[in-house]
């Protein structure tokens, strides 16, 4: 299997207006916008190869694109479980990230999600631009305000919710994450900042647990995750 990262983003259900959604929504795609064409959102998902069409990134485009993309079923409107809306970047699948964005969820049973998928070969946009990747990461943080976000590894867990969290509880870190402070507060806050490396952010903690991209394959990198899981007492 190839190795593909993923950065997640989970954040608590609120109220909000659709022009508080489109402005959030047209900020975060504007970063990935900005850090990398590889990174923007060109075209709108579709089921079929000939129903593919491109998106002209403008705040009136997407607004457009948001009115319309509550959740139905049937003849039934679901406005408290948000808006959700998608994205590849090239029609070359090796060179194509993938993005998707779910916002304005007011329901407490679910949550808002950022998800988005740097295209396999991440050798130039991630390996030869950490630190850029790095200041993209927080500046996602600093506009969705998640409560939990990550960079992770599809060959370290299967991307399936219970293996993120398990009964309310984290159930282990990643390359990149971040805490908010409730988030913090349930794992231990003594035990966060005890680790080397941890950050404060505006509203909780980034961690990157080594310098290097993270790499599955690697066990002194498996070795690196599972020591700052001991200490954070995820296992």
């Amino acid at each position: 299997m190839i190795q593909r990262y993923t950065m997640l983003f989970w954040k608590n259900p609120c109220e909000s207006s659709l022009e508080e959604i489109v402005d959030t929504s047209y900020n975060l795609l504007n970063l990935l916008k900005q850090f990398d064409t590889a990174l923007s959102p060109k075209y709108l998902t579709a089921y079929n190869k000939g129903d593919i069409r491109e998106f002209v990134f403008t705040r009136s485009n997407l607004f457009d694109l948001l009115e319309k993309s509550t959740n139905k079923e049937g003849n039934n409107t679901y406005l408290d479980l948000g808006r959700s809306i998608s994205f590849f970047s090239s029609k070359f699948a090796s060179e194509s990230s993938g993005i998707r964005l779910t916002i304005g969820v007011n329901n407490k049973k679910a949550k808002n999600t950022f998800i988005v998928k740097p295209p396999y070969d991440v050798r130039l946009l991630i390996v030869e631009r950490i630190d850029e990747f790095e200041r993209l990461f927080k500046q996602i943080v600093e506009v969705f305000n998640p409560f939990w976000g990550c960079v992770y590894s599809n060959l370290t867990y299967v991307p399936h919710e219970q293996l993120f969290w398990k009964d309310a509880r984290l159930s282990s870190v990643h390359w990149m994450n971040y805490f908010d402070n409730t988030t913090a507060d349930t794992i231990g806050k003594d035990r966060m900042l005890s680790l080397p490396g941890i950050q404060k952010l505006e509203h909780g903690y980034y961690l990157k647990i080594q310098d290097a991209l993270f790499d599955a394959e690697f066990p002194n990198h498996l070795t690196n995750l599972n020591k700052v899981n001991n200490l954070l007492g995820l296992v």
